[in-house]
């Protein structure tokens, strides 16, 4: 459920009304038991230990804190794996998607199309906030901007916290998307050099074949030592020897085995890749169609998911002048398939 994007509070409530019992034994599942068991490495088979040390404050008391990565220790085969490792990563970046996009108590998130992470300073680098402020005699009326804070909170010298105001940076972007929208050409390219073969074919068709002939004359081997042990006069140094060459076979079929996997669990990705590539031409297609309809006006929610899916990033620098644009297009689906 966090893969696919489902809320914390969701499956805490989903879990509590099929009366799952909690790690607790109790009926009620929070949030924050939710979260701790998504995050945590051992669910993956990864134990780390000092993972949270407690020490003493300026108060006199003692307080727990979680420690580095360099102060942790990992300790291998110490904890089953439950889920694979790609499924654990996924959902740590789905929970850091949901946090990122959550409105909380903001009754105004829609006036900036561009809030958590869509737009960036382009001096320092660290995403703009937005803020507002009342004008008018009557302060009826309230204008939204993207600020930098660092300049004013982080100390950061090289920034001077500027501000942009959100009309004129989300009109610039959603320009961008239409384009996209009329004209996926400009990134038809890039994703069509992407388009390629399995190279998983002709490898995992290998490591079939090896895996089988090392299964035939893994069998072979067992009924010859059967055969061998049935016999009055039992040959040991036949058995030891027969012994060996089984113990032999089966490490190279469990070899063939895990590399399989791995070959699988590529060819699934590559797979999911070129399903994305479709999806994106889809995605134009479909946008195309409901722009044409001139009683068509698409929503906040709409407009946010195509900015996200052709991953605009909208980076604004030149602050002390006319604030200067720069809108890039990297569509987090398509370029995941460089990496």
């Amino acid at each position: 459920m966090a893969k696919k994007g489902t809320s914390l509070r969701r499956i805490a409530i989903t879990l509590t009304e099929e009366s799952i019992l909690t790690p607790g034994g109790k009926t009620r599942w929070s949030t924050s038991t939710i979260e701790t068991i998504l995050k945590h490495p051992f669910y993956a088979g990864i134990a780390v230990v000092f993972r949270r040390q407690d020490r003493r404050g300026d108060d006199g008391h003692r307080h727990r804190i979680w420690t580095t990565e360099k102060d942790q220790i990992e300790v291998s085969d110490a904890v089953p794996q439950i889920v694979s490792l790609e499924v654990f990563e996924q959902v740590q970046e789905q929970l850091a998607k949901n946090k990122q996009k959550a409105t909380r108590n903001n009754k105004d998130y829609k006036q900036a199309l561009l809030r958590c992470g869509l737009i960036v300073c382009g001096h320092c680098g660290k995403s703009m906030s937005v803020t507002s402020m009342k004008y008018g005699k009557e302060k009826q009326y309230k204008l939204y901007k993207y600020r930098c804070l660092a300049g004013h909170w982080d100390g950061a010298k090289e920034c001077d916290g500027g501000t942009i105001t959100c009309k004129k940076a989300d009109e610039a972007a959603w320009k961008v998307a239409l384009n996209i929208i009329y004209n996926p050409k400009q990134v038809d390219e890039r994703i069509e050099s992407l388009r390629c073969p399995d190279p998983t074919v002709r490898r995992r068709q290998q490591i079939n074949n090896d895996l089988a002939d090392a299964r035939r004359r893994y069998k072979n081997l067992q009924v010859r030592l059967s055969e061998e042990m049935e016999k009055d006069d039992l040959d040991m140094d036949t058995v030891n020897i027969l012994k060996r060459r089984l113990k032999e076979l089966m490490d190279i079929i469990k070899a063939c085995e895990a590399e399989l996997i791995d070959e699988e669990a590529m060819h699934r990705k590559w797979k999911e890749h070129q399903e994305r590539v479709d999806k994106f031409h889809d995605f134009c297609k479909l946008m195309r169609e409901k722009i044409g309809d001139s009683t068509y006006i698409p929503t906040y929610e709409e407009k946010r998911e195509t900015l996200e899916f052709f991953g605009v990033l909208v980076k604004v620098s030149g602050f002390k002048g006319e604030p200067k644009i720069e809108i890039m297009v990297n569509p987090p689906s398509i370029v995941s398939m460089l990496s």
